[in-house]
């Protein structure tokens, strides 16, 4: 394996890690919604942005080395890892919205129970 080749493994390997922490991060702020701690949850989601951003950054590495004319072999372990960070953007997106919603629903089952 080239120096390169090794690289850009690296660069997947730590690509999948981040956008894992991720969605584990994104799972415990589900979890930490549903027992109504909505500021663990955002804190989750904030940890969860980190990783994003951190894999971002590493991706882009490979993205600039292509973009200067670099040659990059396309490997499975490479589209996993792109795979995996669009998989966790789109759990942290989603996930912000649950939390939304529940502090919603949280909202307006106070207020109904306030009325009664």
């Amino acid at each position: 394996m080239s120096e390169k080749e090794e690289d850009v493994t690296k660069i997947a390997t730590m690509v999948i890690i981040h956008a894992g922490n991720a969605r584990s991060l994104v799972n415990e702020a589900i979890q930490a919604v549903e027992k109504n701690d909505v500021e663990t949850a955002k804190a989750k989601i904030s940890q969860a942005n980190a990783e994003i951003k951190a894999a971002h950054q590493t991706q882009t590495e490979v993205i600039q080395g292509e973009a200067r004319g670099e040659s990059i072999r396309l490997t499975m372990l490479l589209t996993h890892a792109q795979d995996s960070l669009m998989i966790a953007m789109s759990e942290v997106h989603m996930a912000k919205y649950i939390i939304r919603l529940h502090t919603r629903i949280g909202e307006l089952e106070n207020a109904l129970g306030a009325k009664k």
